[in-house]
């Protein structure tokens, strides 16, 4: 098997405050590159899977069940399985998301 690129426009969602810069997706993971400015909810817990935050640029609040996180460049938060998360406050920020497939 070969290795594949796979190009993918910008979408930007400006009622969430975010804007997908790259989106892959494997048999296993899903893999996604986002830009966030302000507030951007979405609520939801991943029952099957962790999932890791790496802030790339700027700064980002993240609210889950366990608590407040501020992340800046260079971070890493793991967000355990079962644990609610969702709501981000982006500060210029440049996200990769890294989480199994359900």
């Amino acid at each position: 098997m070969k290795p594949t690129i796979y190009p993918v426009p910008l979408e930007l969602d400006k009622s969430r405050n975010r804007q997908f810069v790259l989106a892959m997706e494997t048999e296993s993971l899903i893999v996604a590159c986002q830009k966030i400015e302000g507030p951007h909810t979405f609520h939801h817990l991943n029952e099957k899977h962790d999932e890791i935050l790496h802030v790339l640029s700027g700064q980002l609040e993240v609210w889950t069940s366990e608590g407040t996180h501020t992340l800046k460049a260079g971070d890493l938060l793991k967000i355990p399985k079962g644990v609610e998360h969702g709501d981000l406050i982006g500060t210029n920020a440049q996200i990769l998301i890294i989480e199994g497939k359900l």
